[in-house]
């Protein structure tokens, strides 16, 4: 059986507004595995910043983003410096 490594759901975050105002933290422990919640096309990896998991500065902080079937996107972000994998 699967291991429940979540921790805290949060919708509070400020800068959460505007194209962000559905955006959810998933507060998970590091190395817990990040998947898809649906398929998709990966369109951009952003993971070479040393400070990408804490940082809220988009320029800092690593994320892959996906696109959908239905045109909506999905961006997991605030991820480990060089930890991404996409297959």
């Amino acid at each position: 059986m699967p291991q429940n490594h979540l921790q805290r759901i949060d919708r509070t975050f400020p800068a959460h507004y505007g194209n962000l105002r559905n955006a959810v933290d998933f507060t998970v422990p590091h190395n817990t595995p990040v998947l898809a919640a649906a398929d998709g096309t990966v369109t951009c990896v952003k993971d070479d910043s040393n400070v990408g998991s804490k940082s809220v500065i988009l320029e800092l902080f690593n994320f892959i983003a996906i696109m959908h079937q239905n045109d909506e996107y999905t961006m997991y972000d605030h991820l480990d410096h060089n930890s991404s994998k996409v297959g």
